[in-house]
């Protein structure tokens, strides 16, 4: 791991390189960080051509749209309705007996029920991550059907599981073991937007770096890749996500 630091528009970040056992390289802000993860198995001179590449466009990104890498995460709330791959949900908060928690999913409602004794701030961050975990055990069978209708279409690799998830700053990611990685957010933008990132993640299941043969995959199933992913960039902060995956 190494460090340096570097000024943008009067704040201060750390740089910091990260070994990781992931298949690609990667690149997010985090706070006052620009964390850059390589693969520890890629050579020496890969390595370092990723890190200084993914390091100059993350600052040029910085430099142009500073608010874009604010992260604010999703949050729902009392009485809130919306419709997510295909379902409609309403989310109701009944007050609670015990110091736990819980919610569950009944008739298109997504209930959650709070435990006594919270502060506003703990009440609003039990409401969102519960109701988003409701909603991603409901969705998940959809978002799963996709992945496998985009690989069959396109690819015809072999994955394993799809997960959806909002702890990490990534659009999305490929694990060693052929588990797909999606986060949450990406149900709220357009089908094609999400389909980007879904066919991104399968190509990586055949092509663990972002070379010419990985790029020609992607392009393949999806031509205008580019307009879908610069889409998913702008409009980062209407998803209620905006702490930015890998900029390639």
């Amino acid at each position: 791991m190494s460090d340096d630091a570097i000024s943008i528009g009067g704040r201060e970040f750390v740089v910091r390189r990260v070994g990781t056992d992931a298949q690609n390289a990667s690149a997010k802000v985090k706070g006052n960080e620009i964390v850059v993860r390589i693969p520890v198995h890629w050579p020496r001179e890969e390595g370092f051509r990723a890190f200084l590449d993914l390091k100059r466009k993350i600052v040029r990104k910085l430099e142009a749209r500073p608010k874009l890498f604010e992260r604010k995460p999703i949050e729902f709330f009392d009485g809130q309705t919306l419709t997510l791959a295909g379902q409609s949900f309403t989310v109701a908060v009944i007050p609670g007996t015990s110091r736990t928690s819980s919610a569950w999913f009944s008739n298109g409602r997504v209930e959650v029920k709070l435990g006594v004794g919270l502060d506003e701030q703990k009440r609003m961050k039990h409401v969102s991550n519960l109701a988003r975990r409701v909603i991603s055990r409901q969705v998940l069978p959809w978002v799963n059907e996709r992945v496998k209708s985009l690989n069959d279409q396109y690819f015809g690799f072999t994955f394993r599981k799809v997960f959806l998830k909002e702890t990490s700053s990534r659009w999305g990611s490929c694990s060693e073991n052929g588990n797909i990685n999606l986060h949450f957010g990406l149900l709220f933008a357009p089908q094609e937007v999400m389909d980007s990132v879904i066919i991104h993640e399968l190509a990586h299941l055949k092509e663990q770096n972002h070379g010419d043969a990985f790029w020609a995959l992607v392009f393949k199933a999806m031509p205008d890749y580019k307009e879908k992913r610069k889409w998913l960039f702008e409009n980062a902060r209407r998803l209620g996500v905006s702490s930015m995956e890998n900029p390639d």
